[in-house]
C-alpha cells in the first residue's frame, strides 16, 4: 500500500514532536506533516492534530490581532470536528452532527461552537483554546497513542519472529502472520 512517510520511524518522531513541550520540535513536527500533505494519502487525524498544534503555536508565539487568532483557532476546531464527524456520516439521511461527535466522545458544546463559528459570530479566545485542547487530547488518545500501540506490539512480534526462528517453520510462520496482520499503513488506525 501507498503510504505519505517514509517509515514508522518518521511517523513516530511526528507523534512525539506534536506532542512535545518544546514548540521548536512541534513546528518540525508540523514540517513534516506538511511533506506528508504533499505526498498525498495524509490521514486526517494527522492533519487535523498538525492544524491544531499549527494553531496553538500561531497563539501563544505570533502578535496577530485576537480577531486573527479567533479565525485560526475556529477554523482549526471546525475541520477537526467535521473531520472526525465525517466518516461516520453514512446511510441515505445525514445524521446531526451532534449526535455523531457525542457518538465519538466530543461534547455537544465543540459542536455548537463549530455551529457558531461557522455560521454566526466567531467564539472567544478562551472557549476556542480550551476546545482546541480537548481535541488535541481527544485526537492523542484515539489515533496517536492507539496507532502508536499497534506499531510497537507489531514491533515487538517481529523480535519474537526472530527470537523463536530456531523453532519450528510453523511456529515461525503464525507469528510472521500475526506480524503482516498488523497495521501497516496509517489507513489501518482506528481513526481515520
Amino acid at each position: 500500500r501507498f503510504s505519505c512517510f517514509s517509515g514508522w520511524e518518521e511517523w513516530c518522531l511526528v507523534y512525539h514532536g506534536l506532542f512535545a513541550l518544546e514548540p521548536s520540535m512541534q513546528r518540525k513536527a508540523i514540517d513534516i506533516v506538511h511533506v506528508w500533505r504533499s505526498r498525498g494519502g495524509l490521514p486526517s487525524s494527522a492533519e487535523s492534530t498538525a492544524q491544531l498544534v499549527e494553531a496553538n503555536l500561531q497563539d501563544q508565539f505570533s502578535s496577530l490581532h485576537p480577531e486573527q487568532l479567533r479565525l485560526i483557532l475556529s477554523i482549526a476546531v471546525l475541520r477537526a470536528v467535521n473531520l472526525i464527524v465525517e466518516p461516520n456520516q453514512v446511510g441515505f439521511y445525514a445524521e446531526p452532527v451532534v449526535v455523531l461527535a457525542q457518538r465519538a466522545g466530543i461534547p455537544g458544546w465543540i459542536v455548537e461552537l463549530r455551529h457558531e463559528a461557522t455560521h454566526k459570530l466567531l467564539p472567544s479566545l478562551s472557549v476556542l483554546r480550551s476546545a482546541a485542547q480537548f481535541l488535541l487530547k481527544w485526537y492523542k488518545e484515539n489515533y496517536w497513542e492507539k496507532q502508536y500501540e499497534a506499531i510497537t506490539s507489531k514491533s515487538l512480534l517481529c523480535v519474537q519472529c526472530m527470537n523463536h526462528s530456531h523453532k519450528s517453520k510453523r511456529a515461525h510462520k503464525e507469528i510472521s502472520a500475526q506480524v503482516a496482520k498488523g497495521p501497516a499503513f496509517f489507513a489501518d488506525a482506528v481513526v481515520p
